[in-house]
């Protein structure tokens, strides 16, 4: 592994993203959970894996340290290429969560060498949340397929239908907030609204647009945020008129 030129060794944002227990184990926010309110959750460390996998994983640690901890301490689950896949999961929960370095340890992280370009450690929690769905939902139907009998099937029937109304709950609405329409891109020219306005500009003329107030965003070391919508604006220019 080797450092990329044109990014900095030095990355912000490792200790702001991170998840937290309660971003991944608890229905912070969900319908059937409304007392459950937590504020201080960062949006890039919510991985909430469904009540189905928060269940399932509690009844799998219990079963866990009651029959395998002792004999087979490495053996997660009863499928090999999932107890590994699960290893894998939980180490990279914890660096989501960023342990050890969170615990007081703070200074290591800059000895880290490469390490330190990972800058979204939250986003790591989502490695766990397939994988634990994965087992779960697995244990489920094997469940099942070693017994026949009706009640199982419809507990499965009923997880798998709790699965889906969760993934719903996440989705729903999303549509709206990532369209993000911008009437100045997507009308046409000549509108009402005259979005035209580059056509009246010498572009050839310029070499680059400075906008004012000022803002410069992206960086590491400074940050200042443009007053108003003056960020918006010039990039709206800059798309229109091809103009850096």
């Amino acid at each position: 592994l080797g450092y990329p030129s044109d990014r900095t060794g030095y990355p912000w944002g490792f200790f702001n993203t991170k998840a937290f227990f309660e971003s991944v184990f608890l229905p912070n926010g969900k319908p059937y959970a409304r007392f459950i309110d937590i504020h201080y959750l960062n949006w890039e460390g919510i991985a909430f894996i469904g009540m189905v996998a928060v269940i399932g994983f509690i009844i799998g640690i219990s079963n866990y340290f009651k029959t395998h901890f002792k004999e087979k301490p490495l053996q997660l689950h009863s499928q090999p290429y999932i107890s590994m896949l699960m290893w894998v999961s939980i180490l990279a929960l914890f660096f989501s969560f960023t342990f050890p370095f969170s615990w007081g340890l703070e200074w290591l992280w800059n000895y880290m060498g490469p390490l330190r370009q990972f800058r979204a450690s939250g986003r790591f929690a989502w490695i766990f949340y397939y994988v634990i769905n994965i087992a779960v939902f697995y244990s489920l139907w094997k469940w099942y397929e070693n017994s026949r009998k009706i009640h199982y099937l419809l507990m499965l029937l009923f997880c798998v239908g709790w699965g889906v109304y969760d993934a719903y709950i996440n989705v729903r609405g999303r549509e709206n907030i990532l369209k993000n329409e911008i009437p100045e891109l997507t009308q046409k020219s000549g509108s009402k609204n005259n979005y035209d306005w580059e056509s009246k500009i010498p572009i050839s003329e310029f070499q680059a647009i400075i906008s004012l107030p000022y803002y410069h965003i992206g960086s590491e070391v400074y940050w200042i945020d443009g007053s108003g919508n003056s960020a918006k604006t010039a990039f709206i220019a800059s798309w229109k008129t091809g103009l850096p």
